[in-house]
């Protein structure tokens, strides 16, 4: 049995330990070099809290939605999570590219990082904003998950 914590828990380890070996793996199979590592201070839980991001790439993730169904002593959570790798929109030679690997990346890494459960794919799509501190362009790619988790 998992909760909400230790989902959230395992899934910050899964991208603080796995995303950068998987990086570097593409890296060496596409022979180009273009992705960049993702530095664990570059990995934000739910809310980017009116700071100021130096790192790029970086990645946010957190809980978008939470289901409750209940019966009796028992009761089961159908979460929905989000993970978005963003990358400066500023001069940055091959974005697109970049951002189709980075959300292979998530995908694998996610999809095989958890032992007790498998959470299922929901969405994925590319995402554009400006930086609200610094008014820099980013361009992303944010990947949706689901899962199923008894409380």
């Amino acid at each position: 049995m998992i909760d909400v914590e230790e989902l959230v828990d395992k899934l910050d380890a899964i991208l603080k330990t796995r995303m950068n070996p998987a990086i570097a793996e593409v890296n060496a199979e596409k022979a180009d070099f273009i992705l960049k590592d993702i530095p664990p201070l570059g990995i934000y839980f739910q809310s980017l809290n009116d700071e100021t991001i130096n790192y790029d790439p970086f990645c946010l993730y957190g809980i978008s939605n939470e289901d409750i169904t209940s019966s009796g002593y028992s009761s089961s959570s159908n979460l929905t999570f989000f993970v978005v790798i963003a990358l400066s929109g500023q001069n940055n030679d091959f974005i697109d590219k970049r951002l189709l690997r980075y959300s292979r990346i998530l995908k694998t890494v996610i999809l095989s990082g958890f032992d007790s459960f498998r959470p299922e794919l929901s969405s994925t799509g590319p995402i554009a904003f400006t930086d609200s501190n610094t008014n820099n362009f980013h361009k992303a790619i944010g990947l949706e998950f689901k899962v199923t988790i008894a409380t």
